[in-house]
């Protein structure tokens, strides 16, 4: 599971190239109240900067649309899975609290959201 992980890590966009949609450091964020090292797949998102739309373990997504309202964003996305290759297009909404903390809100958190805190440029093992 970490290994896919990792490997989507890898796919995200590098270096400073394109502008990123996002006010957030480039790397992994692991879910408030895990430990950075080990942390489970559905603990784990990852940032890389530009149109990279916050990905999760075995998907990669793309923003297609965003609307901003102070620190919140409402993201159209476009996800494919990495394995079997199928596509999905979702809305989240993320509230950045910095450069290296935000709040998600999906159709499947809580209404209050899952914060998330940046956990370095790479998966801890």
């Amino acid at each position: 599971m970490r290994l896919a992980f990792a490997a989507l890590a890898l796919l995200a966009p590098a270096g400073a190239a394109a502008a990123d949609l996002l006010p957030l450091t480039r790397g992994i964020y692991v879910r408030e109240g895990r430990a950075c090292r080990g942390a489970s797949n559905v603990d784990t998102m990852s940032y890389g900067g530009g149109r990279n739309g916050l990905n999760i373990s075995r998907m990669r997504c793309a923003i297609r649309r965003m609307t901003r309202r102070g620190q919140a964003y409402s993201l159209h996305r476009r996800c494919r899975e990495l394995h079997y290759g199928g596509s999905v297009a979702d809305r989240i909404r993320v509230t950045i609290a910095d450069r290296r903390s935000f709040t998600l809100r999906t159709q499947f958190t809580p209404p209050r959201g899952a914060r998330f805190r940046y956990c370095g440029a790479r998966v801890q093992f």
